[in-house]
């Protein structure tokens, strides 16, 4: 991965919505950045702006996802599924309860919970989401 998790705060954010805010380092110009990630999505920014005030979202924005159509390509991919698998982890722990996941997303651990005959059990029975609380797979009867 390009960047270094420095560290992890997880916010609730209004109501029962809750966001994970990751401080950043870029390990190949040692810039710091900030990664907000939501249940539905994230944003790469210049600035933490859930807790700090920002007088324009545009000027601290440097990219932008949705977890359901990010694809396995983009360029920090690894970095957006590795916070998200974070996200999950803290959001079941405060909320005691579980997540359902598309397979892509699903951390190298937790992926390897899973034996090819289940997968294709899974896929072919329940479908491509796995149900997690994050650090494990929830298997399915």
């Amino acid at each position: 991965m390009k960047y270094k998790v420095l560290s992890h705060r997880h916010e609730m954010t209004g109501g029962y919505c809750t966001a994970s805010i990751f401080h950043l380092q870029d390990v190949t110009n040692g810039e710091l950045l900030y990664l907000i990630i939501d249940d539905n999505c994230g944003a790469l920014t210049t600035k933490d702006f859930v807790t700090q005030d920002v007088d324009d979202i545009d000027e601290v924005l440097i990219d932008t996802f949705e977890l359901d159509t990010l694809d396995v390509n983009h360029e920090n991919f690894d970095l957006y599924r590795y916070c998200y698998n974070e996200f999950v982890k803290e959001d079941c722990r405060y909320f005691k309860s579980t997540k359902w996941l598309p397979y892509r997303l699903l951390s190298d651990s937790l992926r390897e919970q899973i034996s090819l005959k289940y997968f294709y059990w899974h896929i072919q029975n329940v479908g491509d989401c796995f149900e997690t609380d994050g650090y494990r797979i929830i298997f399915a009867k």
